[in-house]
């Protein structure tokens, strides 16, 4: 497997200690790797989201308004820092490309802004070139996020080291078994559902 570690919420170090792994121990550090890019996935594929911060390029369809709605938010470039070209042709020259003081930028809701005129209506005839995502200086990840990947690493983790591929819990009280009727824990999924995008169809 190849491990985009990069993309990880928390640094591998930072799960080895919450599981209470020692530093020194690098036994498992492939196993936890495999683990963690597999909730990675899950968990932005869950949302409809990028959720640590990686340069991006996007096509989207010109909607004939002055507003444009990306994908992957938060926007951590600057209206300097972004390229945004729109090209009914599709070739995205730099003749095409919208001068950054046409622009003004909503970064925390992902939503560019063009002044004075419109994103013109056509199939796949705007770029837009940015960083998105969070983690990305100031921008950073958010605790609840962090804490739902801790917990669902830490879900799978034991269910590999104690063998446990069917069991979820014991009911002490009344002697029964519950079994595995969710992939991720339920915690889990009540965090990343405020995360959940509504632009997937852009």
């Amino acid at each position: 497997m190849t491990y985009e570690s990069t993309y990880f919420l928390p640094a591998l170090a930072d799960i080895k200690e919450y599981l209470g792994i020692t530093s020194g121990d690098v036994a498992s550090d492939g196993v936890l790797c495999s683990i963690a890019t597999v909730v990675t996935y899950w968990m932005e594929r869950y949302t409809g989201r990028k959720l640590k911060s990686r340069s991006l390029t996007e096509i989207y369809n010109g909607n004939g308004r002055d507003v444009l709605y990306t994908k992957n938010y938060p926007i951590t470039s600057s209206a300097s820092e972004i390229a945004v070209y729109v090209d009914d042709d599709g070739v995205f020259g730099a003749d095409t490309k919208i001068n950054a003081t046409s622009l003004r930028i909503d970064g925390d809701n992902g939503v560019i802004h063009l002044i004075d005129d419109v994103f013109s209506e056509g199939v796949q005839n705007v770029k837009v070139v940015y960083t998105g995502g969070y983690g990305a200086g100031t921008t950073l990840v958010p605790f609840d996020l962090v804490g739902a990947c801790f917990e669902f690493i830490g879900f799978l983790w034991k269910r590999k080291t104690g063998k446990q591929w069917e069991l979820t819990g014991l009911n002490v009280t009344q002697g029964g078994v519950t079994f595995l009727d969710e992939w991720a824990p339920k915690t889990v999924r009540h965090v990343l559902d405020g995360y959940r995008s509504h632009r997937r169809g852009l």
